[in-house]
């Protein structure tokens, strides 16, 4: 039997960051949740010792003790299992951008987002899993496939999100700021990996991520600075 594989939807867990749950999470809620968790946990493990490729889905069942089909359940693929951890910590831009509060700009919501996923990959704390991340990401072609395929979609999903605010003349307008934003982020991110994988001191690897942050926002004018605040 196959599986049709596509990136899955970065879920929004803000409150649920690094598996804890809300006040107002009913039972069977947190039972969901924490079969996931083992699910997600169990495959990571198996991931880091043997690499991705290496691993098949049957197997993190095993780890798991559940049913190959259950694994399906929760995720729809391996990439969505591997990246799910990343997901969960900071959940998507989309969300932070349609969660934003009264008179914050698109950008100034997107930006949050991408500080607290830069804050992760430089974190001392997290140095070790972040290292094996990248190295796992760097040996196998198609996490890297599924890593383009997940900008595509936050840029797509961003783009829809600003359309609301687009007026009649401002078609493009958009999908390039989307296109701006994505790039940004992926530029330090890409800049965090290659820090992280030549063993750059933490204290150095944030003063130029936060740097290269910096730059690349000053780098957005005025008008889509401000695009999308809500009164």
């Amino acid at each position: 039997m196959t599986h049709e594989h596509h990136p899955a939807r970065m879920p929004g867990v803000a409150t649920l960051l690094r598996g804890g749950g809300t006040m107002t999470e009913g039972r069977r809620d947190r039972k969901k949740r924490e079969r996931r968790e083992e699910i997600s946990e169990a495959a990571w493990s198996l991931f880091a010792e043997r690499g991705f490729d290496a691993v098949m889905l049957t197997e993190i069942a095993l780890a798991a003790d559940v049913g190959t089909s259950v694994v399906f359940d929760y995720f729809p693929s391996r990439e969505a299992l591997f990246f799910d951890r990343i997901a969960e910590l900071s959940g998507s831009p989309d969300d932070a951008v349609r969660a934003r509060e009264p008179g914050e700009s698109v950008v100034a919501a997107f930006r949050r987002w991408h500080d607290t996923t830069v804050a992760f990959l430089s974190d001392t704390r997290s140095a070790p899993r972040a290292r094996r991340f990248f190295e796992i990401v760097d040996s196998s072609p198609s996490l890297q496939s599924y890593e383009r395929a997940l900008d595509r979609e936050y840029r797509d999903a961003i783009t829809a999100s600003l359309t609301e605010s687009a007026g009649r003349d401002e078609a493009d307008l958009p999908a390039l700021l989307a296109a701006q934003l994505t790039g940004i982020h992926r530029y330090v991110v890409d800049l965090a990996r290659s820090m992280i994988l030549a063993g750059d001191e933490p204290r150095a690897m944030r003063k130029r991520l936060a740097a290269a942050t910096t730059q690349g926002f000053g780098l957005l004018s005025e008008r889509a600075l401000a695009w999308g605040a809500r009164a």
